[in-house]
């Protein structure tokens, strides 16, 4: 069963490579933050089950045991053994434990656990939905991976000094990129996902911190002991007949420890709810190739190349992240590949035939460099 819940846990967290190629710097440090979540929350169900493990998740010491009849008689003798019998029971019931802590600190380490669960899966919506993955998976390896790193080197350096009209394989993997580029020009399902993602993860971990706060100082209460009262009838066998009230002084196992471990959480929480904002304050203003473009249309830098204009927002949101993680100028040399329009804006300035000499044994060219540089 172990092996099993194992391989699923594997499954949901473990991030294809192609993911950690359009990932920000924000995300990367949430991904570490919500293992520190896990690791509270894993932490508190530990130690709360190994010292609770056989005497109960509370301490008691029997007070009094009074008549219920004249609270000034008490009730007694009672047989050798009884008093451990008593204080046991005590430790384990329920009443007891409802007036020495909060439901709130007795089911902390799920309540911590659940809450770190929600935002990691949220958090994996974005590369485990198949229309989502299939896009991106299929983006990166058609033309970032050839493109970027190398998976058949010479092949995009050939393609630019020869003409690929009669390669059947340049053309194949021409239609393959078109294909791509132009299902992600048309599609904003990656953009929009990304950013309702996170909106949602703020929505969530304000009210999450918000609830943390407001339980964890209601349960400062539960560092001073109570006193729990339960009928003398409820415990069998212990050599008392008549009827009366058992008195305990109790309280809570670790509350401090545990107290502490929550102000981790909800720290930690504001820290994963900051790098929410930082990823929605990067999609406003600082996408590259995105204001990159904006530029060149606000500046007319080629006025005889006019920029395409796209429906959808996934084909620039992907360079975009790639821009954050591989540098702008790799993610340029990648568009000039998968983008025609964007080519043309790079390709070298060749203004006459006076700039072209025909020579005995060569050829030589004179160009300006592209109007982008």
């Amino acid at each position: 069963m172990s092996g099993a819940i194992e391989e699923v846990a594997k499954k949901w967290l473990n991030e294809p490579r192609y993911a950690n190629v359009f990932k920000l710097t924000s995300d990367v440090f949430k991904d570490y933050l919500c293992n520190v979540l896990v690791g509270i929350g894993s932490l508190v169900l530990a130690v709360n089950f190994l010292s609770s493990m056989g005497t109960g998740p509370i301490l008691c010491m029997l007070k009094s045991v009074k008549s219920a009849n004249d609270t000034d008689k008490d009730l007694g003798p009672y047989p050798n053994g009884a008093t451990l019998t008593m204080v046991n029971y005590a430790n384990f019931n329920q009443t007891c434990a409802d007036a020495t802590l909060t439901a709130f600190m007795q089911y902390l380490g799920f309540i911590l656990l659940v809450q770190a669960i929600i935002i990691i899966l949220i958090e994996k919506v974005l590369i485990k939905f198949p229309r989502i993955a299939g896009k991106i998976e299929r983006f990166y390896g058609t033309i970032v991976e050839d493109a970027l790193f190398g998976k058949e080197p010479g092949t995009d350096i050939a393609e630019d000094v020869m003409d690929v009209k009669a390669n059947a394989q340049a053309i194949s993997r021409q239609r393959r990129r078109s294909e791509i580029c132009m299902s992600l020009k048309r599609s904003s399902v990656i953009h929009k996902t990304y950013i309702y993602k996170n909106i949602l993860e703020i929505i969530l971990l304000l009210l999450f911190i918000l609830l943390n706060i407001f339980f964890g100082l209601e349960a400062q209460q539960n560092l001073s002991p109570s006193t729990c009262i339960l009928n003398v009838m409820q415990i069998p066998n212990i050599g008392l007949y008549e009827a009366g009230n058992l008195f305990f002084h109790c309280e809570g196992k670790k509350v401090h420890f545990f107290l502490r471990l929550l102000d981790i959480q909800i720290a930690t929480q504001v820290l994963v709810l900051c790098c929410c904002f930082a990823s929605l304050i990067w999609c406003l203003f600082f996408r590259g190739v995105s204001r990159l473009i904006e530029k060149i249309e606000k500046s007319k830098i080629d006025w005889d190349v006019e920029l395409e204009k796209n429906d959808g927002e996934d084909f620039l949101f992907l360079f975009d992240l790639l821009a954050h993680t591989s540098g702008i100028e790799s993610t340029l040399r990648v568009l000039t590949h998968a983008d025609d329009t964007f080519r043309k804006i790079c390709l070298p300035k060749i203004s006459g035939l006076d700039q072209i000499k025909v020579e005995e044994e060569k050829l030589k060219v004179f160009w300006k460099p592209a109007s982008l540089e």
